[in-house]
């Protein structure tokens, strides 16, 4: 995730196309700067709760 931060910081947007259905119409995933914050976050909170729930295995 913490490529995804250095590349947006650096001013370019990182997408990836799937398929071109057609010449202008492409079906492709392209991450925003809210969805990036939410990805960071959710991924931070991962290792926190796995860390936590060590206990009660």
């Amino acid at each position: 995730m913490l490529w995804l931060l250095q590349f947006h910081l650096d001013g370019g947007a990182a997408t990836l196309t799937i398929v071109n259905l057609l010449p202008d119409l492409p079906i492709r995933f392209e991450v925003e700067p809210l969805g990036l914050v939410f990805a960071l976050v959710a991924s931070g909170l991962w290792i926190v709760t796995s860390v936590y729930s060590i206990g009660y295995m």
